[in-house]
């Protein structure tokens, strides 16, 4: 089912995310990324009822592989480093050009609605403001390897990675 049809390739295996259908309701639907490789050339954004009917998909341009969605507290859907409108898909900002990078990793949003993100080709951690995507503050030298996660204080982001392949990991925390 879909319009346009669901397709995986790969089985990523993202999870489904629920949110308001618009800010301050209750969760009333939940979110969800494909690829479609194989029924269209790049992945789409998806937005289904919690009964199961689709509410409305948004094309993600250029990305083959989608990230994992994250939903800020009023209800905003972040998709790496870009946020689209829980109603109908628009996209409300992004924060691409200001990053020179998207990224394929899961964003995490703090509880005051800022939006970490690892900038893929930077290798830098990034803070957006979540309501217009303008770039808080950023920190070079991060491996692309996982998505930041910031405590639900909001005091500290980690992020994990490592310096090349075959090298040994590590986490690193940021205040």
């Amino acid at each position: 089912p879909g319009n346009p049809i669901l397709a995986e390739y790969g089985q990523t295996g993202l999870e489904l995310v629920f949110g308001p259908g618009s800010a301050g309701g209750q969760p009333d639907q939940f979110y969800f990324t494909c690829d479609n490789r194989t029924t269209h050339v790049y992945g789409h954004l998806y937005a289904f009822s919690l009964d199961g009917n689709q509410k409305w998909t948004a094309s993600l341009g250029g990305i083959s592989q989608p990230p994992q969605v994250g939903v800020a507290p009023n209800g905003t859907i972040n998709l790496g480093v870009a946020a689209y409108n829980p109603s109908n898909g628009a996209v409300l900002w992004s924060a691409y050009s200001a990053l020179g990078s998207g990224s394929d990793l899961p964003p995490d949003i703090g509880p005051d609605g800022r939006v970490y993100v690892v900038a893929q080709y930077q290798s830098a951690l990034a803070a957006l403001n979540g309501q217009n995507g303008a770039v808080l503050w950023r920190v070079p030298g991060v491996s692309f390897e996982q998505g930041p996660v910031v405590s639900p204080l909001n005091n500290v982001v980690v992020v994990g990675g490592r310096e090349n392949y075959g090298l040994p990991g590590y986490f690193k925390d940021f205040s």
